[in-house]
């Protein structure tokens, strides 16, 4: 396909799911494929197929979470989202996907209690963390915010977590600590854009024109 020819593209695949059913059902290039063709019916033939073949496949709910997503069915990535656990209880996975989800359909409660199950199973998950700092950043809680994000760097998070508690300093007026934190931001991780884009919201902020 990468070559142009959509015909022969279908045609391989056609022959390749015919060839070896149970394989191509469980496949994720499979799924990536058929999505860069547009071909959404044939992706939920497929996972339909799946969840015949191999009923209760983590991967198969995986697979319905990611198709949701590029489609923007945040109710259905809630839905099978909300069956990953059962499957998969440790897997903190389900909860930051349901986060995005609930998020994104003004669900912020749902969000927040999503959140708190996921920290009691790992509350140094990175993904955790990251997405309690944003909740923390949308409900305008900036105190609570530094904390998320400094508990993000210290468990290994990368500059984002830096960015987000100067932003979150300059919320709170205190320009001159964030400004040292971008400083040695820059020092440690180099020129990364975000950086930059952060030392001039700081700079707005403070009217240092």
């Amino acid at each position: 396909y990468a070559r142009g020819s959509r015909t022969r593209a279908l045609e391989l695949w056609g022959h390749a799911r015919d060839m070896y059913p149970e394989h191509a059902c469980r496949s994720g290039e499979a799924i990536g494929f058929l999505h860069e063709l547009g071909l959404c019916d044939e992706i939920e033939a497929l996972l339909d197929e799946a969840d015949r073949r191999f009923p209760g496949r983590l991967a198969t709910l995986r697979h319905r979470c990611e198709f949701s997503q590029w489609h923007g069915r945040w109710d259905d990535v809630l839905r099978w989202s909300a069956e990953w656990p059962k499957r998969a209880p440790s897997d903190t996975g389900a909860y930051v996907v349901g986060v995005e989800a609930a998020i994104r359909l003004g669900r912020f409660d749902d969000a927040d209690k999503l959140l708190a199950d996921a920290r009691r199973i790992n509350p140094d998950d990175l993904f955790v963390l990251i997405e309690s700092a944003r909740m923390a950043e949308r409900r305008g809680d900036w105190e609570e915010a530094i904390e998320g994000w400094r508990r993000f760097v210290a468990f290994g998070g990368n500059q984002a977590g830096v960015v987000g508690e100067a932003v979150a300093l300059g919320k709170l007026g205190r320009y001159d600590e964030a400004e040292a934190l971008l400083i040695e931001a820059r020092r440690r991780y180099g020129g990364e854009f975000a950086i930059w884009a952060a030392h001039a919201e700081i700079a707005e902020a403070r009217g240092d024109w």
